[in-house]
């Protein structure tokens, strides 16, 4: 068997878990609108869509790079799969802290947390909310989850113009257009951390379902804003 048929299995089972991603598409904000809810579990609602559209796309143009032997291409979108895991991840721990400490929290405290992700920006620009960093999102990934921060390192080697990127990735390329054992073996690595990324990502993303209707119900049970 050749080292491309040998990704063939890796390919398809990543395949397998985008379709079931995209069979959960909806428009974003869908969910949130079809249930009546707005506010926090409006805000959770829409960056779970969000990241679910992202995902799929990204894990998709990665197969289709790793198939055809764009493999530091394939890296680097696999790298934003890893990204968006830990951007649910993230989404999934602020609402079960949101829930642990029950309606006695500030509304706006609340709902500025939510906001940071939905709608935040690197610098905050414009009165935007400051948005939180996609490596502080990793750290607390990483927090239970360390394997998760040994493959990100490893994927970002690759995916930056160092040695891994360079030399490595495309020192061995055959002069035909062949894969060389180097390219080959960096894609099945990519390939079964992609895999093991979208496990996780759909994982989150049942739990992150299965809280919003909680957490919609926190929301509502919060007292009222003062009026001013």
């Amino acid at each position: 068997m050749t080292r491309a048929a040998a990704l063939d299995p890796l390919i398809a089972a990543c395949r397998a878990r985008l379709a079931r991603l995209r069979a959960d598409r909806s428009p974003t904000g869908g969910a949130a609108a079809a249930a009546g809810w707005a506010g926090v579990p409006q805000e959770a609602a829409c960056f779970r869509d969000g990241l679910v559209w992202r995902t799929e796309e990204l894990g998709r143009c990665a197969c289709d790079c790793y198939g055809r032997g764009d493999t530091v291409a394939a890296v680097i979108l696999t790298r934003g799969v890893i990204e968006d895991t830990a951007a649910l991840w993230y989404l999934k721990a602020l609402m079960r802290r949101t829930l642990d400490a029950g309606p006695v929290q500030d509304r706006d405290v609340v709902e500025a947390a939510f906001m940071a992700l939905l709608v935040g920006r690197k610098d905050g620009p414009h009165g935007a909310p400051r948005g939180v960093n996609v490596l502080t999102m990793l750290r607390h990934l990483e927090k239970d989850r360390p394997d998760f921060g040994t493959l990100y390192d490893a994927l970002c080697e690759i995916a930056h113009p160092s040695g891994a990127g360079t030399a490595g990735a495309y020192g061995g390329l055959v002069d035909d257009g062949g894969t060389s054992a180097e390219a080959g073996h960096l894609a099945e690595t990519g390939l079964g951390f992609l895999l093991r990324a979208l496990d996780l990502f759909e994982a989150l993303h049942a739990e992150v379902t299965a809280l919003l209707p909680a957490l919609a119900a926190l929301w509502a049970a919060l007292p009222d804003r003062p009026a001013r």
